[in-house]
């Protein structure tokens, strides 16, 4: 079977099968001149004999068998025919098999799909998530830039202050000791001017409770450590609370609620030995 067969599937039209053509026998004239020799007179006694009567042809007039045909090229072979209407049971169990083999293909195709999809589901949830997060950092990364400014603006509102009230009580020391150096007068103020005195003024104050026990002084510790460390704020209190009725506890429980607002010149006079009870008169606590 050639290459021929194999591609057309049917071998008993090849041309591969058929016998080879038979070469044809030619006689050789003989050589010399025409119409001379006997020869030549036997031939033309041949040619002029009379026919037969049926007319029947001579041997080398009579049809000659058909030559060969020549081998067919592989590019000149005819297309091959679909197979008929009518399968055989071979066929019949292939084409289920190709079936039941295209359904479980189809079928893993269909699970990989949904397996892809729920994965592609989760992960756009974790992009939301993600996403909301992120958002939410954003907003609280901007409270936080702007309590950061809130705060930066107070520091440097406290930071005035306190540069203020270093300021004002390096003049209250140098207001100190011009006082200490000044030579005390051992003369005696004279009775009327000490009672046009306010009994609310703290120097008169501790004036009148530098003998009295420790308990009772320490009720006005609020007072004199307000006038230590803001006197401004001192001077103001007085005068807000300048009534002559209004008990000294009053007044020294005003000034506590004034302190709580210089907690940090507190600190810093604490620490410097300038407030009370560090730094007083010994006769304070006789």
């Amino acid at each position: 079977m050639c290459g021929v067969c194999s591609a057309r599937g049917d071998m008993r039209k090849c041309s591969c099968q058929q016998p080879p053509a038979k070469k044809k026998k030619t006689t050789k004239k003989a050589k010399g001149p025409a119409n001379k020799g006997p020869a030549n007179n036997q031939r033309r006694a041949v040619n002029n004999r009379p026919r037969p009567a049926n007319n029947q042809p001579r041997p080398a007039d009579r049809q000659q068998p058909p030559a060969p045909t020549s081998p067919v090229s592989p590019l000149s072979v005819t297309p091959r025919q679909p197979p008929s209407a009518t399968s055989t049971p071979e066929a019949d169990v292939n084409y289920k098999s190709i079936c039941r083999q295209l359904r479980q293909k189809n079928q893993q195709l269909g699970k990989a799909y949904q397996d892809i999809k729920a994965q592609y589901d989760d992960l756009g949830r974790i992009c939301g998530e993600k996403d909301e997060q992120l958002q939410q950092a954003q907003e609280d990364s901007d409270e936080m830039a702007q309590f950061v400014r809130e705060a930066d603006e107070r520091v440097a509102e406290y930071s005035n202050r306190i540069r203020d009230g270093d300021e004002r009580i390096e003049a209250l020391e140098r207001q100190l000791r011009e006082v200490q150096g000044q030579p005390t007068s051992n003369t005696e103020p004279p009775a009327a001017a000490a009672a046009k005195v306010d009994r609310n003024d703290l120097e008169e104050i501790h004036r009148r409770m530098a003998a009295t026990a420790r308990s009772t002084i320490r009720d006005f510790l609020g007072i004199a450590e307000l006038r230590i460390v803001n006197e401004i704020t001192y001077e103001s209190t007085i005068e807000r609370l300048a009534d002559p009725k209004l008990s000294v506890k009053a007044i020294e429980k005003e000034c506590w609620r004034q302190l709580a607002g210089l907690l940090l010149m507190i600190k810093r006079l604490r620490q410097n030995k300038t407030l009370l009870p560090l730094a007083v008169d010994d006769s304070f606590y006789s």
